[in-house]
């Protein structure tokens, strides 16, 4: 949704020219259906892999439901992100030696939460291997590359033709929706 304002985004700490959700997709079973079927086709292109890993709530929504479609176990960390933090002895339950991750997420902006996750898992000797969701903001796509092998998003914020944009500060985000 477009706002007047810059929204200021809790999971990167920036601000954006837009806020991108996928709350409404819940109200619209066949679009929603669809895009759970495209991101099990997704995850089938990163291969064998042991459970699924969520960090914001809508992550977690799709986790539940890919994992019961393609039989995987699910995992959410919550409180990832800039402006939150976990207990180190909670991950170290949940996040087992040796075993490899799918992140799934619903929009990725900066990565952030992707970042920390990564070290979350690789500080317990685990894998993130891939990772499924919705979209993801076009201008970032390489530096994700760097955390696994497999960023798999249906759409980019280019593809879907939005003019997102994302700044420090709510000046420079105006700035940059005016160009």
């Amino acid at each position: 949704t477009y706002d007047k304002d810059p929204i200021y985004l809790d999971s990167s700490g920036l601000y954006g020219n837009m806020y991108i959700s996928a709350k409404k997709l819940f109200t619209k079973p066949e679009s929603y259906f669809q895009i759970l079927y495209g991101m099990a086709l997704e995850t089938e292109k990163i291969g064998e892999f042991d459970s699924f890993i969520s960090s914001s709530k809508n992550g977690a929504i799709l986790a539940g439901i890919l994992g019961a479609m393609l039989g995987k176990k699910v995992v959410h960390i919550r409180g990832v992100g800039p402006r939150y933090s976990m207990y180190f002895g909670n991950i170290q339950k949940e996040i087992k030696k040796g075993k490899s991750y799918v992140y799934v997420f619903d929009f990725v902006c900066t990565g952030t939460e992707l970042k920390i996750l990564s070290a979350l898992v690789n500080a317990n000797d685990a894998y993130l291997i891939g990772g499924v969701g919705i979209a993801e903001y076009e201008g970032n796509i390489e530096g994700k590359k760097f955390f696994m092998k497999n960023i798999n998003p249906l759409i980019t914020t280019k593809e879907a033709g939005l003019k997102y944009k994302i700044a420090g500060s709510k000046e420079d985000v105006r700035k940059l929706s005016n160009k």
